[in-house]
């Protein structure tokens, strides 16, 4: 009907001198907070992956402190895995 434009910014102060309530809550981008846990060692992450060809990372990470642990090996077996985990268990300044 009437060939009325108006800009954003205009709209905006309008509504907002008049005080009128949005109709919907503006919800903002949701914040992801980490908190460590307070015991070190109560929750870790560990990972394999293929870092190169023939070669292998294993790494393990302690989510409170953050301290992490890092191997290469040449093979992905179960026998790597227990070297590593001996390792971890002797390098971790606290017990897992």
């Amino acid at each position: 009907m009437h060939e009325t434009r108006l800009a954003l910014g205009t709209i905006h102060k309008t509504l907002i001198g008049h005080q009128v309530a949005p109709l919907c809550p503006y919800r903002g981008k949701a914040r992801y907070t980490r908190y460590p846990p307070p015991i070190p060692a109560d929750r870790v992450q560990r990972d394999t992956c293929k870092s190169a060809p023939g070669l292998y990372q294993y790494t393990f990470i302690d989510d409170g402190t953050r301290y992490r642990v890092l191997a290469l090996y040449d093979r992905r077996t179960a026998v790597n895995t227990v070297l590593f985990i001996d390792k971890v268990i002797e390098e971790m300044p606290f017990p897992i």
